[in-house]
């Protein structure tokens, strides 16, 4: 009778183990998600904005969505990432960020529907990072990002959403808030900042 009151319960316990290793608070620094468990995901779609004529970005298959420990090196397939193994924690806080924010943290904030608009200006860039700014201020009330990427290549200037990419050498602004409006609350996890 107690052996089986046991296997009970250690099924029990098997079952709610993913749901509790990918919930979003400060406790789950001790619980950690194997990407090989949420490996599968689809692209995720886009919205049909008036005014803007065509999609703008590109469009990448997902390339999974579980948690590594913080720190931990994460191989991505590509530059900037747009989905994948990501951090436990994701940055709490929208707007401009002067200092890094870890790529491992920022793409966790993708998996929650955000956009990040990243640049790597080594030679400074101070009017692109103007439009950036204008962006900003353009969709104060979402939740977006803007921080260097030293770790950027090609463009200088990147605008990511969970599986979408917009690279850029010059920010348009029509195009930014385009990417923006199309691509917002689209990540397979929908929480705001």
């Amino acid at each position: 009778m107690r052996t089986d009151i046991l296997l009970i319960l250690c099924g029990l316990l098997w079952l709610t183990l993913p749901a509790l290793a990918h919930e979003d608070d400060e406790k789950e620094d001790d619980l950690f998600m194997d990407p090989r468990l949420m490996s599968s995901c689809d692209r995720a779609p886009y919205a049909q904005v008036e005014g803007c004529p065509s999609v703008v970005g590109t469009s990448y298959d997902c390339e999974g969505r579980g948690h590594l420990p913080e720190g931990d090196e994460i191989p991505w397939k590509s530059n900037p990432p747009h989905s994948g193994a990501h951090y436990p924690r994701w940055e709490r806080q929208a707007g401009e960020h002067q200092r890094v924010i870890p790529r491992g943290r920022w793409v966790h904030n993708l998996e929650h529907g955000h956009i990040l608009l990243l640049y790597n200006c080594p030679d400074g860039c101070t009017s692109e990072l103007g439009v950036l700014r204008e962006v900003l201020e353009e969709r104060f009330e979402l939740s977006l990002l803007l921080t260097p990427d030293p770790k950027l290549t090609g463009p200088r200037f990147a605008a990511v959403a969970w599986t979408w990419i917009y690279r850029t050498d010059q920010p348009d602004l029509s195009k930014l808030l385009c990417f923006i409006d199309q691509h917002i609350n689209q990540g397979p996890e929908k929480l705001p900042l």
